[in-house]
């Protein structure tokens, strides 16, 4: 569409991948995009993009630019680009994101908000993007 923006989709490029026979307990503390196929207990925070594969089975908050979820979280979603949800993608919890994309299958338990983002220092007030970036 002509004069809409769009929030940039997920990165196709890995900086670090976490192979589906692998399990970890911690956080993961991130620059880049992120790939999750194994299991995975803590907290993920990523400057880039955070990508739960199919087979993925996580439980912890994501915190990331943008973030595709194919497989299965127990936690919530803070994003400040956009989300998307794959028909496999399962989450319990909540979203919140600047732009929310869920394909037909995608199950969500828990509530969604879009189109705002949380400050973390106002300890969960919701600032409102400006105008020009809903534009």
């Amino acid at each position: 569409m002509i004069g809409k923006k769009t929030a940039p989709k997920v990165s196709t490029h890995i900086d670090t991948w976490l192979g589906k026979d692998t399990r970890i307990d911690g956080t993961i503390k991130a620059q880049g995009t992120l790939r999750l196929d194994g299991t995975f207990t803590g907290d993920v925070i990523s400057e880039g993009d955070v990508i739960l594969g199919p087979e993925a089975m996580v439980t912890g908050n994501i915190e990331a630019g943008n973030i595709l979820l194919a497989g299965r979280l127990k936690g919530d979603v803070m994003s400040t680009g956009r989300v998307e949800m794959a028909a496999s993608g399962r989450l319990e919890g909540n979203i919140n994101a600047r732009a929310l994309v869920v394909n037909e299958g995608a199950v969500i338990l828990g509530h969604c908000r879009s189109g705002q983002i949380t400050d973390k220092s106002n300890q969960g007030e919701v600032i409102k993007l400006r105008e020009e970036n809903l534009a």
